[in-house]
């Protein structure tokens, strides 16, 4: 399967369910977070292939365990 960014009409139904931040340093934005978990489980490709143009790999993993 490949992967298929999302749209702005899926990100609105998504959005409200994202906890938001309470306190500390301002999070990389959670739209981008979530692109690049959907690359990584639609690809299968492993969490040190994951391309540059998303987030660096140990915030998208950090975020992802959570």
């Amino acid at each position: 399967m490949a992967y298929k960014p999302l749209t702005d009409s899926q990100w609105e139904l998504i959005e409200p369910h994202i906890p938001k931040q309470k306190t500390g340093r301002p999070r990389t934005r959670n739209r981008e977070i979530l692109e690049a978990i959907l690359y990584i489980l639609s690809t299968g490709c492993r969490w040190e292939e994951l391309p540059q143009c998303f987030p660096p790999k140990m915030t998208v993993f950090d975020r992802f365990k959570v």
